[in-house]
């Protein structure tokens, strides 16, 4: 308990600096949760991207290797 009015300005002074302190900690966390979600997000992304591509080739493989539906000598299969 502070027993003069220098004594509780010193005091206030410290308070606001460990706040500010914690404040300036928390918004570096912040930061680097939303860096982290936004790289998740983006992995998501070229996952589902590569993912889409992989069936595409495999559906056109698919429709590929059916009977050729050509004269036989005009299939190549």
């Amino acid at each position: 308990m502070p027993t003069t009015s220098g004594e509780e300005e010193l005091q206030l002074q410290l308070a606001l600096a460990m706040s500010k302190e914690e404040h300036d900690e928390e918004m570096k966390r912040q930061k680097a949760d939303e860096l982290k979600l936004q790289l998740a997000i983006e992995e998501s992304k070229k996952t589902a991207r590569v993912a889409s591509t992989y069936s595409a080739v495999q559906s056109l493989l698919r429709s590929r290797s059916a009977p050729c539906c050509l004269p036989p000598v005009m299939c190549s299969f």
